[in-house]
């Protein structure tokens, strides 16, 4: 009797096949149980006594004893809990969010004079993730974001942006499982500093997600589902850079220390995939601490103009972060991103009065995600 493999959902199902079937004449009397010609003892049997509601063409009334234990999780199960695990859109939160630095470069140099200005950002992430037991898969994650800023103070600036962002997740199985994410979003900031070395960032996020995926199942039929939620988050970064050997206000070394905790909730979900598997994701909340550090030397080129080298490091750790899931009638729950270390280099030059550029390039590496390359490169201009 041949055995035939079937998506159902969260499972993958080994059913036998309908053509394989021979149906005991009515009157006849099956073998005792436990013998190589009964169901559930030895060998599969060629023939069996159908029970009631038996349809030889629709495995779902084929007795238990014909459907043995799952072998594991589906493709529609991989592909649903991959796009549905926290780690995936914190991550996106996480290098959209980014840190100060990362957003206006160094603010010490930007703001001698009461100006306002505007700032353009664009960010590429390559990063290998694993979700759920035996889910894995690799995000690479686009982002833009355009930006203003205002002085309101001598030691105050406020601003806000819009990010756009664009993801593709691709699962390592079998089903070449795919998850694209368009992403809007809005950030509003308060940045306090002075020419000490101090300084504080508060960060308020809000972004709005919408998914679409699609895998084969085992039979080679496509299956796929579009949903979409929002997430909302909060950040506090202080900071305090230590300068020596210094000859004069733009040519130093300097030790910048940083911590940084952000939170971010995911709301909940509730879709179906075009086979019939029910997914429901319940809301989620990410607390993502970081502590790092700068090291890097300040300088004049060209006509004078400012520009900054450095080096940077320092530790990840995800509090939270779980996700809780149900497809159909199973649950499951992933583990959080947990500590990882960063480390990268970057420069920043005044490359005319009022034009800005800076950039960094970073990898980070933990044991749930592994970044292989993250790029970040914007520019201010100041009126």
């Amino acid at each position: 009797m041949g055995l035939y493999n079937a998506d159902k959902g969260t499972r993958t199902y080994w059913f036998v096949g309908a053509k394989d079937i021979k149906l005991t004449p009515a009157g006849d009397t099956p073998a005792e149980p436990g013998t190589p010609d009964q169901p559930g003892g030895g060998d599969q049997p060629e023939t069996f006594i159908p029970p009631p509601n038996f349809d030889v063409e629709d495995p779902s009334t084929y007795p238990d004893y014909l459907i043995p234990k799952p072998d594991g999780l589906s493709e529609s199960a991989k592909l649903a809990l991959a796009a549905v695990g926290q780690g995936t859109q914190v991550t996106q939160y996480l290098g959209a969010l980014a840190e100060l630095r990362e957003r206006l470069g160094e603010i010490r140099n930007n703001f001698s004079e009461d100006t306002d200005g505007a700032y353009v950002l664009f960010r590429y992430d390559q990063s290998r993730l694993t979700f759920f037991r035996g889910v894995n898969g690799k995000l690479r994650h686009y982002g833009t974001a355009v930006g203003v800023n205002r002085k309101i103070s001598p030691s105050v600036i406020v601003g806000g942006d819009i990010d756009i962002g664009y993801a593709k997740l691709k699962i390592n199985d079998i089903g070449q499982g795919k998850v694209h994410t368009n992403s809007l979003g809005a950030r509003g900031y308060l940045t306090w500093f002075n020419q000490a070395g101090t300084y504080a960032d508060l960060v308020l996020t809000f972004n709005h997600y919408r998914h679409r995926m699609s895998t084969k199942m085992l039979d080679e039929e496509s299956t796929s589902a579009r949903y979409s939620n929002v997430g909302a988050g909060v950040s506090a970064e202080v900071g305090h850079r230590f300068k020596f050997l210094e000859k004069g206000p733009y040519d130093h070394y300097f030790i910048q220390p940083q911590v940084q905790l952000s939170s971010y909730w995911l709301k909940g979900k509730n879709f179906s995939l075009s086979n019939g598997m029910d997914v429901s994701v319940k809301a989620g909340t990410s607390l993502s601490g970081r502590v790092g550090v700068d090291i890097g030397k300040n300088f004049l080129i060209g006509d004078k103009k400012p520009a900054q080298v450095y080096l940077r490091g320092g530790v990840l750790h995800e509090f939270l972060g779980k996700t809780k899931a149900q497809l159909n009638e199973f649950n499951f729950e992933d583990e959080a991103l947990g500590t990882r270390v960063y480390y990268g280099v970057g420069f920043e030059v005044r490359a005319k009065d009022r034009v800005k550029l800076y950039a960094q390039l970073n990898r980070e590496s933990g044991h749930r995600i592994k970044t292989d390359v993250q790029v970040r490169f914007g520019a201010s201009f100041f009126f």
